[in-house]
């Protein structure tokens, strides 16, 4: 009861400085973008779920743009006021398009109607070889009141980025690794939470990687600016995806997947690594062969 007493003020506050202060983005009015409004509908992260370790973007459905500046987002407006916060271990959202640090206006004639707010949130374990990255994607349509309620649509638990699964794999010219990546999609329901007139809120994934000396520890790190290198560009949500790894001069690399979302804005922590994958050749069990290092002396197992 105390908790819910104390965030009800916390609101109520914050409504206030919204009704007696002019806006100071682009837009006109507020154009309240919450989870809490009295009641809340919190976000549980499995992660560290706080302010430090979360990110996220919100914009315009139809109508953001990650390059600041651009498009109907939050620009920004992390930087001078962080909108995603933490609450006795929950997490929740606090914004308003009238911000400072906004681009553009969800109210821009150029902007989709009806017109819905988006909200991609990330988080992730403490650092570790075994650490995941999670992820949830909110969609509210604009209210009669012109605010966007995520409330409404109830409490939601950030799940998993799924980590990449190699399929098929070989060896060409030089050292360079072909795989196969199966399609993410059927691992990402549980991540969207929104209303009927929003969809499309994942449209892609993109693989990254990290290489490894032999005797050096796994990547722990799951933002997605810790050292993880792109391969290729970004891949489309449902097609299994062949690429190149370009790993013939190391001794073993591991992968991990990020997501796309709509608009273009990504996921700002990547998944768990993948298995260790040998690229090196003299650690080739034959000549020419792809192999995973598995759970067997002289090497432990690294996941």
């Amino acid at each position: 009861m105390q908790r819910t007493l104390k965030l009800v003020a916390l609101v109520l506050v914050t409504l206030a400085l919204a009704g007696t202060q002019p806006a100071f983005g682009n837009c006109q009015l507020a154009r309240l973008v919450v989870s809490c409004f009295g009641p809340c509908a919190y976000i549980t992260s499995p992660g560290q779920s706080t302010q430090a370790s979360s990110r996220g973007d919100f914009w315009a459905l139809g109508a953001g743009d990650p390059a600041i500046g651009l498009g109907a987002d939050s620009g920004t407006l992390a930087e001078s006021d962080p909108w995603l916060r933490e609450y006795a271990g929950y997490l929740y959202v606090a914004a308003q398009w009238g911000s400072a640090g906004i681009d553009g206006c969800i109210d821009d004639p150029s902007v989709p109607v009806p017109t819905r707010t988006v909200v991609a949130i990330t988080d992730a374990d403490a650092p570790s070889a075994s650490s995941n990255g999670y992820f949830g994607v909110l969609c509210k349509e604009r209210d009669r009141f012109a605010n966007y309620m995520l409330l409404d649509l109830g409490p939601t638990t950030l799940i998993p980025i799924p980590r990449p699964t190699i399929v098929a794999a070989s060896r060409g010219p030089a050292g360079q690794t072909t795989l196969m990546i199966a399609s993410p999609a059927a691992a990402l329901a549980g991540g969207v939470l929104a209303d009927p007139s929003c969809a499309g809120l994942i449209r892609g994934y993109k693989v990254f990687h990290q290489p490894r000396s032999f005797g050096t520890p796994p990547p722990s790190d799951r933002s997605r600016d810790a050292g993880w290198i792109q391969i290729a560009g970004e891949q489309p949500l449902n097609a299994t995806t062949t690429l190149t790894l370009p790993c013939g001069l190391t001794q073993y690399d591991y992968l991990a997947l990020g997501l796309v979302f709509e608009s273009g804005f990504e996921t700002a922590h990547v998944s768990r690594n993948s298995p260790a994958i040998a690229c090196d050749p003299t650690l080739a069990e034959r000549p020419g062969e792809f192999r995973l290092i598995r759970k067997r002396p002289p090497f432990r197992e690294r996941e």
